[in-house]
């Protein structure tokens, strides 16, 4: 099922209110037949602009940027690595398995007696969270090294084919605009082989250092604390 398979993902929510970074954690998957909502209207409006000739990385980028989306306007961010969270992990996990979890569309991650727990309910609207002892996701007592770079698998992209495969692509180009196409598509090529030798210098994610969630804020009448400043 779609949790179990996301095991990893619930662990790691489960590591972020174990470490005070959340209090609590709440998601929510939508019924069956009513997943239409405004993020998919986004996307939509998205795919037309989509529907035109992409020649390299930066039209890619452009094409996004200059959407007919305007709240929120789209950004664009070159995402070169991630962190292998599912190798950091993977020894922590109870042998605890989930079951019955597809008949509920609502789920919650928060600490009881220093231990983080799992819980469920079948709607956002119902009251009752269950199962009442809650379902242990990570072992107790477990500490959070530093994750590093997930591994690159850049030989099962075969670069060096498509490269050849682009070329007749180039050849039907204006002399300039072939240049530039080729030469993007040669630094994307030059930098995603470069990436496993670069693994080991990219950084690790210290969770453990993540920012803490802060005490519940207290809410100030702005207009009496500016009469008082007055």
């Amino acid at each position: 099922s779609l949790l179990q398979e996301n095991k990893w993902v619930l662990s790691f929510f489960t590591a972020l209110v174990q470490l005070n970074v959340f209090t609590e954690i709440q998601f929510q998957f939508l019924q069956v037949g009513h997943t239409g909502n405004e993020v998919d209207q986004l996307f939509s409006v998205l795919a037309q602009s989509l529907k035109t000739e992409i020649r390299c990385v930066e039209d890619l980028f452009t094409v996004i940027e200059n959407s007919p989306i305007r709240n929120p306007k789209p950004t664009v961010q070159h995402l070169w690595f991630t962190y292998d969270w599912q190798d950091s992990i993977k020894d922590c996990l109870t042998e605890k398995q989930l079951e019955n979890h597809s008949f509920y569309n609502s789920f919650r991650i928060s600490k009881s007696d220093g231990k983080v727990l799992l819980q469920a309910k079948p709607l956002p609207q119902d009251s009752e969270w269950g199962p009442a002892t809650g379902i242990q996701i990570l072992k107790t007592g477990i500490e959070f090294p530093p994750v590093s770079a997930s591994e690159f698998r850049v030989e099962d992209l075969n670069l060096g084919k498509a490269m050849m495969s682009l070329k007749p692509y180039f050849a039907k180009m204006p002399e300039e605009e072939a240049k530039f196409v080729s030469k993007s598509w040669e630094n994307l090529f030059n930098k995603l082989e470069g990436l496993p030798r670069r693994r080991c210098n990219l950084g690790s994610m210290k969770i453990s250092e993540l920012p803490k969630q802060c005490e519940p804020i207290q809410v100030v009448d702005v207009q009496v604390q500016e009469q008082q400043n007055i």
